[in-house]
């Protein structure tokens, strides 16, 4: 059974950063090994920069299922292998000491673009669900230095999500594309909760709103937020 809400599909996309690094560790710019013929920082570029040319993106078309979600990702690493050898010659990293590498998660659907009458309520509800079930649990696969980096830098914070035209964008985790099953974990994780949420009007009971959370993500306090994560699962 597709998951459907009034006959609506939920669709899943994502736009997961990544760093060009020597053996060395030096991090390269991307500008600097390949060059995309259309935009490098529009959304029809599959392969392209982020905000700033430093950091590489990858921009898949969303999917009806996390399955040809995961496959989207697996086919624009695959393809431009051939595209730009130059850049596959160095290690690409979903984590970096330099860069801020997002993971953000695409969720389409009617009920979450402002047409629909609830719909601040939902996508705030959606967002509270993926801090608890999926944001605090993946802190613990992120480097510890490189999330505690990030987080100082204003990137991965709690409740991070913006609206769009098809949906909202959730933009609190880490890049997830260190390898395929941990970016099937994620894709998997992040629709099933959105299904839930949708489908089936599903609210978590919220940790991460405590007084001291945030800041102990920040500092990635892991052995003090570890007692949380029973009552997660």
């Amino acid at each position: 059974m597709s998951n459907t809400i009034s006959n609506e599909i939920i669709t899943i996309g994502s736009d997961p950063e990544l760093a060009f690094v020597t053996p060395k560790g030096e991090t390269l710019n991307a500008d600097d090994l390949y060059s995309p013929k259309k935009d490098a920082q529009d959304i029809d570029c599959e392969f392209g920069y982020d905000g700033h040319s430093a950091t590489g993106e990858i921009r898949p078309k969303p999917a009806t299922n996390p399955k040809d979600a995961i496959k989207a990702v697996e086919k624009i690493l695959k393809d431009n292998r051939k595209r730009y050898p130059q850049a596959y010659r160095y290690n690409m990293m979903a984590t970096s000491h330099r860069l801020s590498l997002g993971g953000h998660i695409h969720f389409g659907h009617p009920h979450l673009t402002p047409q629909y009458r609830f719909y601040d309520i939902l996508a705030r509800r959606l967002v509270l669900n993926l801090d608890n079930l999926l944001a605090f649990p993946a802190m613990y696969l992120e480097d510890k230095n490189d999330g505690r980096w990030r987080r100082h830098n204003n990137y991965g914070k709690f409740s991070d999500w913006r609206p769009q035209t098809w949906g909202i964008e959730y933009r609190t985790l880490s890049s997830f594309i260190a390898s395929k099953e941990l970016t099937k974990y994620i894709l998997y994780t992040a629709h099933a909760i959105a299904d839930a949420t949708i489908n089936h009007k599903f609210k978590c009971r919220p940790v991460t709103t405590a007084d001291g959370f945030q800041y102990a993500l920040n500092e990635q306090a892991r052995d003090l937020l570890r007692p949380h994560l029973i009552g997660v699962f």
